[in-house]
């Protein structure tokens, strides 16, 4: 769920064109969610966690999918990509 806001809450600015993009998909005990969403430099950035929300999600899942689990973040131009897959076997 974390994964998700993320992309609405820094993925959306109502004066600006905006993409959140949200595929879900289980093959083979695979849960595989992949999200995509515009990236916005922000001067003034109230969030002043600087990606322990990242952080925090990692350590759960380590913690509820020990070594069944992959989770992968990357920017590119003006998106922001995260992918991640649950052996759920």
């Amino acid at each position: 769920m974390p994964l998700v806001e993320n992309a609405f809450k820094h993925g959306i600015k109502p004066s600006k064109k905006c993409l959140v993009s949200i595929k879900i998909k289980v093959q083979e005990g695979v849960l595989e969610l992949k999200i995509q969403n515009t990236k916005f430099t922000s001067i003034n950035c109230e969030d002043k966690t600087n990606g322990i929300g990242l952080e925090n999600v990692q350590r759960r899942l380590s913690l509820v999918y020990p070594q069944r689990h992959t989770l992968l973040a990357s920017e590119e131009h003006e998106f922001y990509f995260t992918t991640l897959k649950l052996d759920l076997k």
